[in-house]
């Protein structure tokens, strides 16, 4: 809805014979993951390809278990004509973990990234006034999706995010909200409505818009703690299953005990702790924040 006013912007379903006709016939491409296995570059299109976040967990070939997957995320690297990285960090292990060095002849572009803008906002006190949250501490819950798609874990995630939601919950002081942002496959499957100061992020805003004004943010192994760091404010980890996590699917490109900007949490209970001496944590993590 917040497109309609702008008349210059057209909405095409992705998998139709309109898509592709756009995809290949339109004079500049953008797009922050890679284009269909099918689509091929035309010399005359100017393609910028910003990728989707600063990687924490490995990718490309440095995945244990699926690096053989990387063929056309590879293949979209080498025919972008732009990639976009927000830092030194990125821009070497895209090169690296893509193997893009030699064969590559891009233009590699190191500035500002724009899924973070909305960071440098300063209406936030205004759209706080909006939902009626003045004086309220805004923390958001961005866990992370884990596990494959069968039924059984998604059921099993529903039921630990619940627990971690009712243990933390019970525990907020009377300004404090708990805002959660959990993957579409549980989030409209939990039930929060037995909570006061428990909410979803609200639909109608970009999570981005909404994350901007939060004071704390709560995630475990997402890239979403890179982006947060633009404002300089709190990051929680909440870890409970971080051995499962390293052994069984991804490993990590800095070293979670030591290199991140925010504590290791491995109970709802440490979680609530943190919360309530939030300040503390601050003042140990600031030099922390600035080198994110």
């Amino acid at each position: 809805e917040s497109y309609n006013i702008l008349n210059r912007v057209k909405f095409v379903k992705s998998k139709t014979r309109k898509f592709s006709k756009v995809l290949a016939r339109s004079k500049y491409l953008f797009t922050d993951t890679s284009m269909p296995t099918y689509f091929i570059k035309r010399e005359e299109q100017v393609y910028l390809n910003t990728w989707h976040g600063t990687p924490l967990k490995t990718l490309g070939k440095s995945t244990e278990n699926d690096f053989f997957d990387i063929a056309n995320v590879q293949k979209n690297f080498i025919e972008a004509d732009y990639l976009l990285y927000p830092s030194e960090y990125m821009k070497d292990i895209m090169i690296r973990d893509y193997m893009l060095s030699g064969i590559a002849k891009n233009k590699i572009m190191l500035c500002g990234y724009p899924r973070n803008e909305v960071f440098l906002r300063d209406d936030a006190e205004k759209v706080k006034e909006q939902y009626h949250l003045e004086e309220k501490t805004l923390i958001a819950y961005m866990p992370t999706w884990r596990g494959s798609v069968r039924s059984i874990d998604i059921e099993n995630q529903i039921k630990i995010a619940e627990e971690h939601i009712k243990e933390i919950s019970e525990k907020l002081t009377e300004n404090q909200i708990l805002y959660i942002n959990m993957h579409p496959y549980i989030g409209n499957m939990i039930d929060i409505s037995k909570y006061s100061n428990v909410r979803l992020f609200p639909k109608e805003k970009e999570t981005y818009d909404f994350l901007s004004i939060c004071d704390i943010l709560i995630t475990d192994y997402s890239s979403v703690f890179f982006d947060f760091a633009n404002l300089k404010r709190p990051v929680l980890f909440y870890t409970y299953d971080i051995e499962k996590y390293k052994n069984q699917l991804r490993g990590f490109y800095i070293d979670m005990n030591t290199e991140v900007p925010g504590p290791l949490l491995y109970t709802s209970e440490e979680v609530v702790d943190a919360i309530l001496n939030i300040d503390q944590i601050n003042e140990e993590y600031k030099e922390r924040y600035e080198e994110f």
